[in-house]
């Protein structure tokens, strides 16, 4: 029976082709206690890798970690990436425990909502120790902007503001992972959008961080989707203010 070849993080190719320790800090404990599993962002849109400030980093940070440790919850669909170092020994790989479900195109999908186990295994195919991440749909998409959730925006003409979409579950808990995003440019004239500063940065429509700009005094909508999930949010232009000499 020809045996099929395991999925590879990046970090941990590297780590195979150099012979190295993985040079990776921080990270979520394996439940063997034998090393860290670190969690790595490999697509647009995930929300353990914003950086604008849009949302509040402590409202996430437990759920969706702050030193590369593995979230406890990622969307259905959304893509991340895992690798391990082993507190002794030569580095090791990870791969899922059950390919039904799980996909390894470009780091790790999860189609199935559950718990999946995933393993890190030595070169001999030794499990080394393991580590379970919960997937879960997203109900809802919440609006963020400048450490708040937003239920509409208000700026004056020439002003910018960065707001970003959070994926979350039925209880309103984020989930990481990354996924396409399509954030509606309104062709009215109030206001446009850009891509917002960031470790993605790139076109507006493909990351859930985006920047506001005011041109003109009216109202418009801004609606953003990711999959089945959408979410509008009314936006409104105020005359710019004036400066007194």
């Amino acid at each position: 029976m020809q045996r099929r070849l395991p999925y590879l993080s990046f970090s941990a190719l590297l780590a195979f082709a150099t012979g190295c320790d993985l040079p990776l800090d921080g990270g979520s404990r394996g439940d063997l206690g034998a090393g860290s599993f670190n969690y790595d962002c490999v697509a647009t849109g995930d929300a353990v890798c914003n950086r604008t400030g849009a949302v509040d980093a402590n409202h996430t940070e437990i759920v969706l970690g702050i030193s590369r440790e593995v979230p406890l919850l990622v969307a259905v669909g959304g893509r991340f990436d895992l690798s391990f170092r082993p507190d002794g020994g030569s580095a090791a790989f990870v791969e899922p425990a059950r390919r039904r479900g799980v996909s390894v195109q470009g780091g790790f999908s999860i189609s199935d909502p559950g718990v999946h186990a995933f393993l890190a295994r030595t070169r001999d195919g030794e499990v080394a120790d393991f580590i379970h991440v919960e997937a879960r749909r997203i109900a809802e998409l919440e609006i963020w902007s400048e450490g708040v959730p937003i239920s509409g925006v208000s700026l004056a003409v020439g002003e910018r503001l960065t707001i970003a979409a959070l994926p979350v579950d039925h209880q309103h808990t984020p989930l990481a992972g990354g996924s396409s995003w399509h954030w509606s440019n309104p062709q009215t004239g109030e206001v446009e959008l850009e891509a917002a500063p960031g470790p993605f940065d790139g076109a507006a429509q493909l990351d859930d961080e985006v920047v506001i700009v005011g041109l003109a005094e009216g109202t418009t909508t801004v609606a953003v989707q990711r999959g089945d999930a959408t979410a509008e949010i009314p936006i409104e232009v105020t005359p710019a203010e004036e400066v007194t000499p």
